[in-house]
């Protein structure tokens, strides 16, 4: 169940900060901590791969 957990997180953002509301309220902060990091860090990678792509096509088309 956990893994399942993990992937989906890992393709759905949204069901990602769904958990993260879900494990506020019965969890510990190290959990919630964990679970914002993991956004927080996917958000900035996603956001420099997508800078990085739109970098390159526009050296290449020029």
């Amino acid at each position: 169940m956990n893994q399942f957990i993990h992937v989906k997180s890992l393709y759905f953002p949204s069901f990602c900060i769904f958990l993260q509301f879900l494990l506020s309220e019965g969890s510990n902060g190290v959990v919630h901590l964990l679970v914002v990091w993991r956004i927080t860090k996917m958000t900035i990678a996603f956001q420099s791969a997508v800078f990085a792509l739109i970098a390159t096509s526009l050296i290449l088309l020029n």
